[in-house]
């Protein structure tokens, strides 16, 4: 949704109810870096034990832009996600779905991160399987991202442990 906020919440296993509570997300996936703050702090889905993996390309709210509006510091906002969770992994993935030859293949970019995790209970192959069932133009780029998005995670991870 272009200018707005859009949260979606998938389940997986045998839960009784559409909505995760407080602190019950095992991942928050954050397409810019300020959702990943509110999922923590306004809406509380993390906890200590969660998973964020957010895009660190900020979108400027339209208030901002007519600056009636100041953005948030980035750097703190992201220590304020990070003292809050078990992982946070920062990604540029607007810049790694251009590199697949499409800013719109950013989703695609995130899905491989989380599949990389390995926190998903189906093989990544799956997934791929589904990807390369579009059209092949979209397949070809689609796949191309959500390699990367794997490729970037398994990097942030191994920069993680060297810190």
């Amino acid at each position: 949704q272009r200018g707005g906020i859009v949260e979606t919440t998938v389940l997986l296993g045998g839960y009784k109810g559409p909505i995760i509570g407080r602190g019950g997300a095992d991942v928050v996936l954050a397409f810019e870096p300020l959702e990943a703050l509110r999922a923590i702090l306004a809406l509380g889905k993390a906890s200590r034990k969660s998973w964020v993996i957010t895009n660190t390309h900020p979108i400027r709210p339209i208030t901002v832009s007519l600056k009636l509006g100041e953005y948030p510091d980035l750097e703190r906002a992201l220590a304020a996600v990070e003292e809050r969770v078990a992982r946070l992994v920062k990604l540029d993935a607007l810049a790694l779905a251009e590199e697949a030859g499409s800013p719109l293949s950013l989703n695609m970019v995130m899905l491989g991160a989380l599949a990389e995790t390995g926190l998903l209970p189906f093989p990544v192959e799956g997934l791929e399987e589904a990807i390369a069932g579009f059209s092949a133009e979209i397949a070809e780029v689609n796949l191309r991202a959500f390699r990367l998005g794997r490729e970037a995670l398994t990097r942030a991870l191994m920069m993680a442990e060297t810190e």
